[in-house]
Order: C-alpha cells, then structure tokens, then sequence
C-alpha cells in the first residue's frame, strides 16, 4: 500500500451490525458494515468458519420445502424475501437441472425472482404437457 493511501485510513474503525442471520444448522452470523472502508464484515459468533451464502439458502430452501413453512431468505445485498413451500419446490425443482445458477441466487431478491420467473415458465409448460399426454390417453 501506498502512502497516500495508508495516511487516508482512519486509526480506528467503527463497525455497525447491520443484521444477525441464523443458519439451519444452527450457526449466527454477524453483518457489520463500516462507513470508513465502505465495506460490509462478516463474523461467525459461535466461531466457526462462515459458511457459503448460496448453501445458506439452498439448505433453506430445502427446508421450507420440507416442513410446509414460510420462511424470509437474506441475500447478499441485504434485500429480503418470504418463501412458502410451492417457491421454495419450483426453484429446486429448476435447480436441479440449471445447476450453474445457484451461484447467482444469493445475490438479490431481484435476481431470485428472476430465477423463479424463468423456473415458474418452465414448471407451467411441463403442466400443460402432461396435460396434454394424458388427454390424448384419455386419462
């Protein structure tokens, strides 16, 4: 680092959390942003190591699908959302077979949205398909 940016770093940082979220396995984590560095912090409060965002809300996912619940998904931009069961079975379902895109899901809330968006498409084409089979079966 140079010296001019080593005069322009302030002696003392102060660190405010922004949020805590509670992981399925049970893990706290700890957001902190500082204005100084303009930078968000993560710390694990049970000290361990801080476990990937993406399977944070992958594991959630699997969870709400599970257990039938509602429950609000923290992305890395700090936007929120409330899944039920059906959101949380269509975006596995897709997920299982667009596999690259589980990287971008932890991104925003806009960026899942857009993902259930293409998943519900997909899901709603297969529907009529199969409604379509067994018309022709006259199931």
């Amino acid at each position: 680092m140079g010296k001019n940016k080593v005069k322009e770093l302030p002696q003392v940082l102060v660190l405010k959390r922004t949020y805590i979220q509670r992981f399925p396995n049970g893990q706290h984590v700890a957001l902190y942003h500082s204005d100084a560095l303009d930078q968000y912090i993560t710390v694990p409060l049970d000290g361990s190591q801080f476990s990937n965002t993406t399977e944070s809300i992958l594991d959630i996912l699997d969870i709400i699908s599970k257990e039938n619940i509602v429950e609000t998904l923290i992305f890395n931009d700090l936007s929120e959302l409330n899944i039920n069961k059906e959101c949380a079975d269509i975006i596995l379902n897709y997920l299982q077979i667009n596999g690259e895109l589980s990287e971008n899901i932890a991104e925003s809330d806009k960026r899942f949205l857009e993902i259930l968006e293409q998943a519900a498409q997909i899901d709603s084409s297969e529907e009529i398909e199969v409604k379509q089979e067994l018309e022709q079966w006259n199931c």
